[in-house]
């Protein structure tokens, strides 16, 4: 997605990006759209949820931990759980 940017801290961040949330969310977005596009699966039934570095998997406490951190996860159900449409709703 882009070039990563060391910080003091330890906290990695990446270029063209504030925080590691919005980095989240463009590749969960990323993700997403490559299912949409490439298997014609239809975005009514896609929801994107980008959880940054508050949901980890494993301690970041090496390389290889924070890469296990940095995933998509997708979920498919078999009841189509969506929302009913609102009348103020400007994505239908």
């Amino acid at each position: 997605l882009c070039r990563r940017t060391l910080i003091t801290n330890g906290t990695i961040l990446w270029e063209g990006y504030t925080t590691n949330w919005e980095l989240s969310g463009a590749r969960a977005t990323k993700v997403a759209r490559f299912i949409i596009e490439e298997f014609q699966f239809s975005p009514e039934k896609m929801v994107v949820t980008a959880y940054g570095q508050y949901r980890p998997i494993k301690t970041n406490t090496s390389d290889e931990n924070r890469a296990l951190n940095r995933r998509v996860e997708v979920k498919i159900l078999k009841e189509n759980k969506s929302y009913p449409k609102q009348p103020n709703d400007h994505f239908n």
